[in-house]
């Protein structure tokens, strides 16, 4: 699954967040002075404001956000902008991707002194790996120093550190997939070995009465790794169509779509394959169960 879009235009761009009512008077202009100081970097404050003593919202320059198109821009002549950037909060990037523009402009507009606001966010778009480092390096003063213990990240890092954990989880999943194939086939084997004991005496008579051994190899074989190959195809499609919903609902439209890499398959290939080791070792009881030196006829 690949993530295009408007969400890759942000991979580059740090986001540092403050505590709220920590980060406002003479600091956030010495801060942002600061910030616009590197050559090369575009920033975009964030403020929050409050409405009547309650919690109000989240507002930012129209002319920062000019430096960042994929988040929106204002109305014509708008000073500064209330929108919900609430989105910019998740490691989600396709989800992020998916509610770009965060302005548009129809988004509510007005004129407010922001530097009696609190700053709440700084986003910062580096293309110089240097300077990200230099810039990633000022915010953490800045941001630790206000209670924020979360180091500034990339939306890219970030989404990168949420791939990792998710190819963490299907690396375990893909393992317990494999171990249940296993486990299926080992169990299976033991219900063979019970159903030869239970019909030693029919086989003994049929190799008495000249049935090749490889014969009744066969027969055991086959009714043993048909519900087995059976059981596996039907798992393979519940667990494919049990995903796909959960899949459709997180994934953009626009995204690609692609299968499980080659060590599903080869886990499953695998597990299918030690299964299949592990019924073939109840052939050899068979033949010595059913010897014709071994039969007895009362």
């Amino acid at each position: 699954m690949s993530d295009s879009g408007s969400a890759g235009s942000l991979a580059r761009v740090l986001h540092a967040d403050f505590a709220t009512g920590n980060c406002k008077g003479s600091r956030p202009p010495t801060l942002l002075g600061r910030l616009r100081s590197f050559p090369g970097v575009s920033v975009v404050p964030i403020y929050s404001y409050a409405t009547g003593g309650a919690a109000g919202g989240l507002v930012a320059a129209c002319a920062d956000l000019a430096a960042l198109s994929a988040i929106g821009q204002c109305a014509p002549g708008a000073q500064d902008v209330k929108a919900d950037f609430g989105a910019l909060y998740i490691d989600d990037l396709l989800s992020l991707e998916r509610q770009l523009p965060l302005v548009t402009t129809a988004s509510t507009t007005g004129s407010i002194d922001l530097s009696t606001l609190d700053l709440q966010t700084v986003l910062v778009r580096v293309d110089n790996t240097g300077t990200l480092e230099q810039i990633r390096t000022l915010l953490s003063t800045y941001s630790s120093a206000n209670g924020v213990t979360q180091p500034p990240q990339t939306f890219g890092e970030v989404g990168d550190a949420r791939a990792s954990l998710l190819k963490a989880a299907e690396r375990v999943i893909e393992v317990l997939v494999g171990l249940t194939v296993l486990v299926a086939g080992c169990s299976l084997a033991v219900s063979v070995g019970g159903s030869l004991v239970e019909r030693r005496r029919p086989f003994t008579l049929l190799r008495l009465s000249g049935t090749p051994t490889p014969t009744l190899y066969r027969v055991v074989v086959l009714e043993s790794m048909l519900p087995l190959l059976t059981a596996t195809v039907v798992a393979a499609v519940i667990g494919f169509g049990t995903s796909l919903p959960l899949v459709l609902a997180v994934v953009p439209q626009r995204a690609h779509l692609a299968p499980p890499d080659g060590t599903y398959f080869a886990l499953m290939g695998a597990g299918l394959l030690a299964s299949v080791a592990a019924i073939l070792t109840a052939l050899p009881l068979l033949g010595r169960m059913t010897a014709p030196s071994n039969a007895q006829f009362e």
